[in-house]
């Protein structure tokens, strides 16, 4: 008997004898009681995606001193924003408001016009 046979006599035996899931009807055909169900390929995609969609976390960004001054001088024109020197998302929606407001390039960063206009030395 094919594996495809084997998987779909199980298949059909669950629907027919009520097994809980497929995982046990594999496991019970399989003679491992209690192992757990195989992973699919889409389940392991998906996991790896999840891991990659992350946003990164603080160990891998450094604080800049300049980023802090720049969080200070925008909180000086209306932001509301932790002056941690870390260009977060919060700081660049704050950079993009303020470079909007301010007729510049909207791009979210702190290049030179953009500090210019804040006042910042760079």
């Amino acid at each position: 008997m094919s594996r495809f046979s084997r998987r779909f006599a199980a298949a059909a035996a669950a629907v027919v004898f009520g097994f809980a899931t497929m995982g046990s009807v594999l496991a019970a055909e399989s003679g491992k009681a209690g192992s757990k169900p195989p992973v699919t390929e889409q389940k392991a995609a998906s996991k790896r995606v999840h891991h990659k969609s992350r946003v990164h976390s603080r160990k891998h960004v450094t604080a800049n001193r300049r980023v802090r001054e720049a969080q200070e001088a925008l909180n000086r024109h209306g932001a509301r924003i932790k002056a941690d020197g870390l260009l977060g998302r919060h700081t660049r929606a704050a950079v993009m408001s303020f470079q909007r407001k301010h007729g510049l390039k909207v791009n979210g960063q702190l290049d030179k016009l953009t500090l210019e206009k804040l006042g910042v030395r760079g």
